[in-house]
């Protein structure tokens, strides 16, 4: 019998508990209520059910139901290396007031936590965070605890300290726990922390905070974590102007996801990523006065409002981290599985009337309706604000609306799209800063921040002048952060082909999505086209999907996004002398100097081999004011056709070319490459 059945089983016929499988690190279920009878977190008794899991599980953790069910609840006291608090030392001084705790069971989580079992008093006991004393949570009735021998990736094992029999909680405990000294005690062990800085009753940072908190209590399934994200961006605000602690914003906003239900759907360690996410986000736009900052609060109660707060010092412009802050930092995360990631900036571009704002519309409303994926591709699957700055296309955004809304059959408009159609010229940096301080007070989260077009909000720029263009990418991906999301811009191509300014956005960009269509924009009607990932910082570029489109309502709407390879009829764009040229050098270059790298299959070599071959046998010409820009031209044209595969600063070929290239033997001439075909999809 393995350990893990072991303690699952003693943990149900000895002590009479629920338990369930955990994910290693986690703090919620491999179950859900909805699939399990609705037990919650599909947790069981019932040694036969505990075989099967432990059977289908051998891995998980071992999850303990608190509360009534399972006869217990626990008092955890955090340690600041786990939780930055140190709830043992706040314990310490309840129990110094009150009354020592009496000896009973306790475990201890890899990170040196203390988890006390008392026994269930029979009244209802709530879960909390820190309200007892900063760093003293208490897990009852619908909570959940990791038991021994439970592990924490990379941090250890929890274990039990001691074999104490489960206690009777003292009287003290159960008064806090009951609540009727809960707010006094919790607010004088708060202030008396350090870091612990609560706000004054009556203060607008105090009415801020319970408003955010309530406003996360109060959310409804599918709307919580946004909920959360809003509510912990607007204190966060107020934490960097130093009106309230950290840990006391932390401590209350964990407190309301217990109340939501948020902690129980989606773990404490994911509660705990949003509000750090959301306090972050408000740090960069701190409070500058308390009527400031009462406007973009829904208060439920209206006093009149208090003089304006003494001025603070705003949060530092520059951040000084160590090779430890960057470990702290979380893992890059997806907004649109493989397309597009949470945070950072990139472009959607192509000729006049090819689909790309077609391309960048669909992907708002998807996420703005909460839908699960697009087009294939995974999507956070709850409602997102979204926001389109947009000066095209304002009279048609309803018609395509309701065209979405057909097709998909959908009935209600989304209250999370938003547009902004006024006049705004990123170019100019006083308009972008009116700008930016207006996306910061509307004090949502938007997803996605898309400005289309780039022109339009930028007229009058040089498209090939470095300072303009690495400066709008600059600050497009600013309104990205201050709306904690990610910023996309929608720009045209030239005559040639090209991204204007095309350079200068690639080297700025996280991810480029180059969208063409068939047919004559003139002449015939948008059917098909296809999409090209010209550029994923983190991850694979040089893949197309196929884009289906059909009328619906009095508008087009995309049916359907697919991996098809008989993507278009007719043919692709026509390789030009230069680019065969720039082709052939990079099949040389390879030959000479080409390695096998990992995560990059076959042969390679870096952009400025190849650039330096093509000084050598044309392609590009090393006496041009901008070779690279010349180069980056080819490379477009070349990844459009899937003749080549690029990432970060290296390339390789694909296909049959990749082939030719293989390295000569001593004495062998270089094999001639083959005819240019004109490729098709």
């Amino acid at each position: 019998m393995t350990d893990l059945m072991t303690h699952a089983l003693h943990y149900t016929g000895t002590m009479g508990w629920h338990v369930f499988p955990a994910p290693p690190g986690e703090k919620k279920s491999y179950f859900s209520a909805e699939f399990s009878d609705g037990r919650k977190w599909g947790a069981t008794n019932n040694a036969d059910e505990i075989q099967g899991i432990v059977e289908a599980y051998p891995g998980a953790n071992l999850g303990v139901v608190t509360g009534v069910d399972s006869g217990i609840f626990v008092v955890e006291a955090d340690t600041t290396e786990g939780h930055a608090v140190d709830g043992i030392a706040a314990l310490a001084a309840l129990e110094a007031e009150n009354g020592a705790l009496p000896p009973t069971l306790e475990a201890e989580s890899p990170s040196g936590s203390v988890h006390r079992y008392f026994r269930h008093p029979g009244f209802p006991v709530k879960n909390s965070a820190s309200a007892l004393a900063p760093g003293v949570d208490v897990r009852g009735d619908g909570g959940m605890v990791i038991a021994p021998p439970s592990i924490k990736p990379g941090k250890g094992t929890y274990r039990w300290r001691n074999q104490c029999q489960i206690a009777e909680a003292p009287t003290w405990l159960l008064a806090l726990v009951r609540g009727s000294e809960r707010k006094a005690s919790a607010e004088q062990s708060a202030r008396a922390a350090p870091s612990g800085l609560r706000p004054a009753d009556g203060s607008h940072a105090a009415q801020v905070l319970r408003s955010a908190c309530e406003a996360v209590a109060a959310a409804e399934p599918g709307t919580r974590n946004a909920a959360l994200n809003e509510s912990a961006f607007l204190v966060g605000r107020y934490v960097a102007s130093a009106e309230i602690g950290r840990d006391v914003a932390f401590a209350d906003l964990l407190n309301a996801c217990d109340e939501c239900g948020l902690t129980s759907e989606d773990g404490e360690d994911a509660c705990l990523a949003t509000i750090n996410s959301g306090l972050s986000g408000g740090a960069k736009v701190p409070v500058r006065t308390a009527e400031d900052m009462f406007r973009d609060v829904p208060v439920l109660v209206s006093p009149p409002l208090a003089p304006a707060a003494p001025a603070v010092s705003a949060a530092p412009r520059y951040l000084f981290e160590t090779v430890a802050d960057l470990r702290k930092l979380p893992a890059n995360r997806w907004l649109v599985d493989k397309w597009i990631p949470e945070e950072g900036v990139g472009m959607i571009y192509g000729e006049y009337a090819h689909g790309k704002s077609f391309v960048g519309f669909d992907l708002l409303l998807h996420l703005a309706y909460g839908l699960p994926e697009w087009h294939g591709a995974k999507l956070p699957g709850e409602c997102c604000d979204v926001l389109l700055v947009a000066r095209e296309g304002g009279k048609g955004f309803q018609g395509r609306v309701d065209a979405f809304k057909a097709h998909h059959k959908i009935t209600e408009d989304t209250e999370r799209l938003w547009f902004m159609r006024s006049p705004a010229n990123l170019g100019d940096a006083a308009q972008f800063e009116e700008l930016k301080a207006a996306v910061a007070a509307t004090g949502k989260q938007f997803k996605v921040v898309m400005v289309d077009t780039v022109g339009r909000a930028l007229p009058g720029e040089d498209f090939f002048d470095p300072k303009s263009i690495t400066g709008f990418m600059e600050r497009l991906q600013q309104l990205g952060e201050v709306g904690r999301g990610v910023a996309v811009g929608v720009h045209h191509v030239n005559k040639s082909g090209d991204l204007f300014g095309s350079i200068y956005f690639g080297a700025s960009s996280d991810f480029m999505f180059l969208v063409e269509r068939e047919g004559d924009p003139k002449n015939d009607p948008l059917v098909r086209g296809k999409i090209t990932c010209t550029k994923m910082k983190d991850g694979e570029d040089g893949w197309k999907r196929r884009v289906d489109y059909q009328k619906s309502e009095n508008s087009l709407v995309i049916a359907s996004i697919t991996e098809s390879t008989g993507m278009l009829g007719g043919e692709t764009k026509k390789l030009s002398a230069d680019d065969q040229l720039a082709l052939q050098a990079l099949v040389e270059a390879i030959q000479a100097k080409g390695q096998s790298r990992t995560g990059m299959p076959g042969l390679s070599v870096t952009i400025d081999e190849w650039l330096d071959r093509c000084f050598t046998i044309g392609g590009v010409d090393p006496t041009a004011a901008k070779p690279k820009r010349d180069l980056h031209r080819r490379q477009v044209k070349l990844l459009a056709n899937g003749l080549i595969f690029v990432q970060e600063h290296l390339v390789r070929l694909v296909g049959h070319h990749a082939a030719a290239a293989g390295r000569p033997t001593v004495g062998q001439p270089i094999v001639p490459m083959p005819p240019f075909p004109t490729p098709s999809f």
